[in-house]
């Protein structure tokens, strides 16, 4: 360690040093004037000299005694070395330690082979004494500068780094939030590695409906912008699901469709174009389930194309349905598809009782007008509840009707204008807000002509001039969706069944959320996941207290029968908090240690229950955690973004090597080596202990 500027203090004195003290000076005088009597007339050089060897003899027994401490100055600057590193960077860090004021260099790489070609190159700038290596970010966090003192001498001289010169791709958020918390006012100045080839700003839901279009999308990151590379998805027969033609930063939008159920694996590729040569793959993951069989009440004042063929595809969905229709004022017709239920005309479906059970409730705007008081009251009720509640508009809803909860609740998020445009007929482009594949661009319609203001709800469809068509509004744990497109069945008519299929999948994707008292909610955490990383997840429980587990799961067929066919670890119990503004909504934050399938569970925490059973009325979800050698790309943006975010503005790679305004010098207190003072005190006590002998 280098220590310069060095001198001298003495702590603060007690009692007892100044009575020694005293004592020395007053045994020192009486001691010369002794030596000075008996040489006197005799050698007034030896009588000299003796008072000298007495007077050193005294000095060094203080020094030995008195607490004397060495001020070291220090620096309180360190350069970091991270992953990704070329030589570029490696020569500048190694320029700034040598002429700068540096305390430390350290080393925080975990890729074996770049640890290895570190250790050649430092080898061959011979530095190899000078680096601290470090395989964690706490290790840092927790290093102390003066490691080269006693234990006891170091607890005294705590002092921490106040600047970092970080090269590479730097830390992630949690090691940053760390370093944070252990280091007050750290400056942190970033030389940023060059963007390797990969792919980045990556999304994928990893739990998918069988049959149902799969989309997977991303951001092409490269540092040669000019090369042309072949993106393509592949199956786990190597069959070539889709390609594209890519160059760097250009994003890519794949669809496909996955065959079975349980873990589906699939490869993202990454080619040169000009020589075919695989330079990247990475691992993706699904986990294909049978989607629940849906509860839906349609209720309709008038028949239309739309419901018609609307009924029918939800029917081969497998979706459980109750139809009535208004025939006359009043007379309904009731039809029930999926049910083992007959259909009554006895039974109010629009009662609070019978709406807990329902899914969706879809409407026409007549049917809301003509809705009583009570059967307002009821469905309000049930939204509040968790009902989703999706209706077509039309100008019933602008004309003259008497007053109604319902479309009060509309008018606080939209309003209705009714459009008399010459184009009013013509096909306009129809986008889904929250789906960005480029093959929204082929879906074209020709909407009602009713217009939809949004004053604050969430667009979930819009036009080619960003106007909303779908518009939904959440309303305590439901949510109403209105709509002014009522033709979608003309793709259908069109040949375009995969289009109309993904539309309205889309929708209800969005629109409809599990009502049991006891349900994970969408899951919050990041599509890619990696070990020693931190997420939340959140579930909803309106019932008994329940217990969390979590489990790593290696069975591929993680959809098995819960309670034995998974081999599994044993279970980590997790702690959940409730959020104070929701209600019954409670969130677990789960520091992730291991890749792979990982089951949580949430189980009813019922005494009188057998283990076996609360297994089974368990409620899971299933997440895979990635291994830290994929989406390597995808980690180094992560950790770029992160540390730009902390480091002070405009550093970069043409950072001069100027020292930084700002004090990081310091003092630690060491004490000093006393074994020359025991060397001259036992001198001078021989001598002494001679000439008396000799006298």
């Amino acid at each position: 360690m280098m220590l310069f500027g060095s001198n001298w203090l003495f702590a603060s004195f007690s009692t007892l040093h100044y009575v020694i003290f005293a004592f020395s000076v007053v045994f020192l005088v009486i001691t010369c004037v002794k030596v000075w009597q008996r040489y006197q007339g005799k050698s007034a050089f030896i009588s000299s000299l003796l008072c000298l060897v007495n007077t050193c003899a005294v000095i060094t027994m203080l020094l030995l005694i008195l607490p004397i401490y060495q001020q070291n100055q220090v620096s309180q600057q360190a350069i970091v070395i991270t992953n990704n590193c070329d030589e570029q960077l490696l020569q500048q860090a190694v320029e700034r330690y040598r002429l700068g004021d540096i305390e430390t260099f350290f080393v925080l790489v975990d890729a074996p082979e770049q640890r290895e070609r570190l250790q050649g190159y430092f080898k061959q700038e011979k530095m190899l004494p000078d680096l601290v290596w470090l395989t964690s970010s706490y290790q840092l966090q927790n290093y102390h500068l003066g490691k080269s003192l006693s234990n006891r001498q170091h607890l005294e001289n705590k002092l921490k780094f106040k600047a970092l010169y970080v090269y590479g791709d730097g830390f992630t958020k949690e090691q940053l939030t760390h370093l944070d918390s252990a280091t007050s006012s750290l400056r942190l100045y970033y030389f940023p590695s060059k963007p390797m080839l990969g792919v980045v700003d990556v999304k994928w839901s990893q739990e998918v409906l069988l049959g149902a279009n799969t989309s997977v999308s991303g951001t092409l990151q490269s540092s040669n912008m000019n090369s042309l590379y072949l993106v393509e998805l592949v199956d786990v027969n190597n069959d070539i699901l889709v390609q594209a033609s890519l160059r760097a930063n250009e994003r890519f939008y794949f669809e496909f469709v996955p065959k079975a159920t349980g873990i589906n694996k699939y490869w993202l590729n990454i080619r040169e174009k000009s020589s075919d040569k695989l330079l990247v793959q990475e691992t993706i993951q699904l986990n294909v389930i049978l989607g629940d069989k849906l509860n839906i009440l349609v209720q309709t004042a008038s028949p239309s194309f739309e419901i018609r063929h609307l009924k029918n595809w939800l029917a081969e969905q497998g979706s459980q349905l109750t139809l009535i229709s208004q025939t006359s004022k009043n007379a309904h017709l009731t039809q029930t598809i999926n049910t083992e239920q007959q259909a009554k005309t006895t039974i109010d479906y629009l009662s609070l009782e019978n709406l807990a059970n329902v899914d969706l409730l879809i409407l026409d705007s007549r049917s809301v007008v003509a809705f009583s008081q009570i059967q307002q009251q009821e469905v309000m009720s049930a939204i509040k509840k968790g009902l989703a509640v999706f209706v077509f508009i039309d100008d019933a809803l602008i004309k003259p009707h008497q007053p109604n909860a319902l479309i009060n609740f509309f008018q606080t998020f939209t309003s209705f204008q009714s459009e008399t445009d010459i184009n009013i007929n013509k096909p306009t482009g129809i986008y889904l807000q929250h789906n960005t594949g480029s093959s929204a661009n082929e879906r074209v319609l020709i909407p009602s002509n009713i217009r939809l203001n949004n004053k604050h709800g969430d667009n979930l469809v819009i036009n080619a001039e960003k106007q909303p068509l779908v518009l939904s509004q959440a309303y305590g744990f439901g949510s109403v969706t209105l709509s002014a497109i009522n033709s979608s069945y003309q793709w259908k008519l069109s040949g375009l069944d995969n289009d109309y299929g993904q539309y309205w999948q889309y929708l209800l994707g969005l629109l409809i959320h599990s009502q049991d008292s006891l349900s994970w909610m969408s899951k919050a955490h990041k599509p890619i996941l990696f070990p020693l990383e931190s997420t939340r997840l959140c579930y909803r429980n309106e019932g008994e207290s329940i217990r969390v587990e979590q489990r790593a799961v290696f069975n591929s067929n993680i959809n098995s029968d819960k309670a034995s066919n998974n081999a599994t670890t044993p279970a980590t119990p997790l702690v959940a908090n409730k959020l104070i503004e929701r209600e019954h909504h409670y969130c677990i934050d789960w520091l992730i240690t291991t890749s792979g399938w990982h089951k949580l569970s949430l189980i009813a925490s019922d005494i009188t229950k057998t283990m076996d059973a609360d297994i089974a009325n368990s409620v899971e979800t299933f997440i895979y955690v990635s291994e830290a050698n994929q989406w390597l790309a995808l980690q180094q943006i992560s950790k770029r973004r992160a540390t730009k975010l902390k480091a002070l503005p405009n550093q970069s790679n043409e950072h001069t090597n100027e020292d930084p305004t700002i004090n990081t010098l310091n003092y630690i207190k060491v004490p000093f080596n006393k074994w020359p003072i025991w060397i001259v005190f036992i001198s001078c006590c021989t001598l002494l202990w001679i000439e008396r002998k000799i006298a």
